[in-house]
């Protein structure tokens, strides 16, 4: 009896011992533990999507900067291309000014050098370096023109009755011989003859009589 009592004893103490023991797991505990394993979890989650959104951010920051730059880059070689573009235009406004003035020269010396020819008040004559050029009066209209081969001439008729004697220019010009205005008052005209040295087929006559002229061009 004592032995059986004294065995009873031994298994309530270790059953109750066993149901003490504090480090037995627990239904709390195993609550706890996973709750405290989704709390890691949802901390781990959130520290890669914070890693992800800083490496997002850098990304941003570095995509924003090179376009920064690239901008910048873009902005200098379109300044340098303006710079470039004013020179330029600047340059051609210069070539072309000194153009004008070379050409404002070259004009003015060649009237100073033209012959000058007024034999009527409605008739005048400048001969150039290789041009001879007839100015009429647009009160006069050209009715006739001719080329005489044989004796190398240019003759031009104008309708007019005028009155004056023939006025003639013998020149000395390398292309041009002589000028002469002749009159015909019976027959309602007057004519200028213009002499040429050489064959007449190497001159050209391009008469302009709308802007009052004719000229005659030594052909190159």
């Amino acid at each position: 009896m004592k032995i059986l009592f004294s065995f009873l004893f031994l298994i309530f103490s270790v059953t109750l011992c066993a149901r003490e023991n504090p480090f037995a797991a627990t239904e709390t505990f195993e609550q706890k533990k996973q709750e405290y394993l989704k709390q890691i979890e949802a901390e781990k989650q959130a520290q890669k999507e914070a890693e992800e959104a800083i490496k997002k951010e850098k990304e941003l920051q570095e995509l924003a900067s090179r376009l920064e730059k690239e901008k910048a880059e873009k902005e200098k070689l379109a300044q340098m291309a303006k710079e470039e573009e004013a020179k330029r235009k600047a340059q051609e406004l210069k070539l072309q000014q000194e153009k004008v003035q070379k050409e404002k020269a070259l004009a003015i010396e060649k009237e100073q050098k033209a012959i000058k020819y007024n034999p009527l008040q409605f008739v005048k004559f400048k001969v150039y370096e290789s041009s001879l050029v007839i100015y009429i009066d647009g009160t006069y209209k050209l009715i006739n023109q001719d080329v005489i081969e044989k004796s190398n001439k240019f003759i031009f008729d104008f309708k007019a009755h005028a009155d004056f004697y023939t006025k003639r220019k013998v020149l000395q010009h390398p292309f041009f011989e002589s000028i002469a205005v002749g009159n015909h008052p019976d027959k309602g005209f007057f004519r200028v003859v213009i002499s040429v040295k050489g064959d007449v087929k190497t001159f050209k006559e391009d008469v302009q009589i709308k802007e009052g002229q004719i000229v005659i061009n030594k052909l190159q």
